[in-house]
């Protein structure tokens, strides 16, 4: 079970705010340029100290790793356009997770003391990065593999909708490996899992490209029981 920092990390938190940050004179994005990355670069990395900063992805996507302290980061979260990174570091000295560019990014470095009514913010965003968080949690419950890429990909549908972009055609900027990482499952079993839900008429995929084709089926395989989901694509693997 994910303590509540590694809920924070796998959360997406889209900047909730209109009003403007403080000092800046602007809506979402601060005058100040902003920090490019390129793909595979971190943000920040384990260990690193906290420099009070949450950082405003402007564009590209991030995934969250967690050393095991066996040598393997595993992902604990992706990360998108607009939503915010660092708020699983807030009242901590050290990172305790390290933040990767997945693809050419940029974000803005906004200081918790630019932020309006600081203090009200920042509980505004952890209160909404928890509730989202608790989704992710029910979604990584799910025993079943299957289930849990239709659970997924529908979390991720959500994610881009809250962005202003397509909830049912949208580019997954992390690979299988990363998703399989992430889900508890096999990349082997990720490329079964996704051709089972094509051949179900769920999905059509291309490359990264992923169009859901019939959310209400995803919807029905991501709360079957495993029995069910069994019969789905022709049988299930073993993730």
């Amino acid at each position: 079970m994910k303590d509540s920092m590694q809920q924070l990390m796998s959360a997406g938190t889209v900047w909730p705010f209109s009003g403007q940050l403080a000092g800046t004179g602007r809506r979402r994005a601060p005058p100040w340029p902003p920090m490019r990355l390129a793909r595979d670069q971190p943000l920040y990395q384990a260990g690193e100290p906290v420099r009070e900063l949450l950082y405003l992805v402007r564009f590209g996507a991030f995934k969250s790793c967690l050393p095991d302290g066996y040598g393997h980061a595993a992902v604990a979260g992706f990360h998108l356009r607009e939503e915010v990174l660092g708020l699983e570091a807030i009242g901590r000295r050290q990172h305790r997770c390290s933040v990767v560019a997945l693809q050419d990014s940029e974000v803005y470095e906004v200081r918790y003391r630019q932020l309006p009514n600081s203090h009200l913010c920042m509980q505004g965003l952890l209160s909404i990065a928890t509730a989202q968080a608790r989704n992710v949690a029910q979604m990584l419950r799910a025993s079943d593999g299957d289930q849990r890429l239709a659970a997924f990909l529908l979390h991720m549908s959500t994610r881009h909708a809250a962005i202003g972009c397509s909830s049912r055609c949208f580019r997954l900027p992390m690979s299988r490996l990363d998703i399989a990482d992430f889900l508890g499952m096999t990349a082997e079993s990720v490329s079964r899992g996704l051709a089972r839900l094509r051949s179900a008429g769920a999905i059509r995929l291309e490359q990264r490209l992923v169009t859901l084709s019939d959310i209400g089926c995803l919807q029905r395989m991501a709360s079957s029981e495993p029995a069910v989901m069994a019969f789905v694509g022709g049988g299930r693997q073993a993730v």
